[in-house]
Parts: structure tokens; C-alpha cells; sequence
């Protein structure tokens, strides 16, 4: 979610209906990550995530460098997002809540 500069608060929002038993580690990792994302200024390919408006997989770069790197080979995703889980409507509850504050 980081790649898409999707906010931690919001991103901890989606993840935590699908994680009720690990909710306070979930948090933890996720605020972890996010802080080291946030301080490296200049890391190449640190991680890979799916780009929503690339529509293909990228890599996390430092902030000074550019953001999308496709991740190669491109693999390309059909369909990716609530949907495809077991979680579909806390995770459509939780998004559709988010969206409707902003």
C-alpha cells in the first residue's frame, strides 16, 4: 500500500479486519516498514508491490529516486483487490468508510 501512497492509517484500516488475531503485530510491522520507507532517501528495489496506475508489479525505491521501476519479468495481474479474498465484505465496509470521510 505504500507504493500507492496509500496512508498508514488507512492502510491499517484494510489489514486489520483480515488480522483480528495479530492486529497489534500487523500494526507494528506495518508502522516499522513505513517509517524505514519514509527515512531512505536514496535504497534502490528495497521492495516490490503492485502498482494500481502501472498496473504491473514495481519496486519501492528511496524517495530521491525515481518511484516506477518494473519489477522484470512484468507479470501482469488480471485482477487483484478485495474481491479476490476471503475478507471481501469487511474489506468493501472498511474501503467504502475511508472513502466516504475524505
Amino acid at each position: 500500500m505504500y507504493g500507492n501512497s496509500v496512508r498508514l492509517s488507512d492502510a491499517l484500516a484494510c489489514y486489520n479486519p483480515c488480522n483480528d488475531r495479530h492486529q497489534t503485530r500487523v500494526e507494528s510491522e506495518l508502522k516499522a516498514r513505513y517509517d524505514a520507507w519514509d527515512r531512505d532517501e536514496i535504497s534502490r528495489h528495497k521492495a516490490h508491490y503492485y502498482s494500481i496506475s502501472m498496473k504491473y508489479q514495481a519496486w519501492i525505491n528511496g524517495k530521491s529516486r525515481e518511484q516506477y521501476v518494473a519489477v522484470k519479468p512484468v507479470v501482469s495481474v488480471n485482477e487483484i483487490g478485495p474481491p479476490g479474498t476471503r475478507y471481501f465484505e469487511k474489506l468493501a465496509s472498511t474501503i467504502k468508510s475511508i472513502s466516504s470521510v475524505e
